[in-house]
């Protein structure tokens, strides 16, 4: 005898085609289902224990020195640090603290990436650095203007030069008035 049991549901593939068992009830899928059709379950190919593939590792198996045991849930995190222009943040330390009070440090690579494995389970505060790099400001040109070259902009947007106020047309442009 022997009984295959699931938690919530149960499911075969195979081809395209699967069968599923689940608290809704069953569920076949397939280019033709047949049923009592005739035909057998076939037959299995009987038991077939094999030895370990890595001897060395299941006789370290011995009291005092157990083997790992397989992570039943691994968890892990990935930062990825970049400007709105999607240049990335190379270099830049972070903090993260996690829910259960336990804290990683560390920098990201050069992609201004990290991946941190084995993460505490829960909700996670980021804390970046600032960009390591030097700021390199761009210089910043100089445009040549005139008094016809802004009257000519501005009669192309609609506006007569000799009711605009200029000044406070910039400030509202910059943002200056609420």
């Amino acid at each position: 005898k022997v009984v295959v049991e699931g938690g919530m549901e149960l499911t075969a593939k195979a081809g395209g085609s699967f069968v599923k068992i689940d608290a809704g009830g069953v569920t076949i899928s397939g280019a033709e289902v047949k049923v009592n059709s005739g035909g057998g379950p076939g037959s299995g190919s009987g038991i077939g224990i094999l030895t370990p593939l890595i001897p060395g590792l299941a006789a370290a198996d011995i009291a005092g020195r157990l083997m790992k045991e397989a992570k039943t849930n691994p968890t892990w995190l990935e930062l990825n640090l970049h400007y709105d222009n999607l240049e990335p943040v190379p270099g830049a330390s972070y903090r993260v603290d996690f829910a259960d009070g336990s804290t990683r440090e560390g920098v990201l690579d050069d992609d201004g990436f990290a991946r941190l494995e084995d993460v505490p389970k829960g909700p996670a505060k980021v804390y970046y650095g600032e960009d390591p790099r030097p700021y390199n400001r761009e210089s910043v040109s100089v445009v040549q203007n005139s008094d016809e070259k802004v009257n000519a902009d501005l009669r192309k947007l609609g506006l007569d030069p000799d009711q605009v106020d200029l000044q406070a047309l910039v400030e509202k442009a910059a943002g200056r008035l609420s």
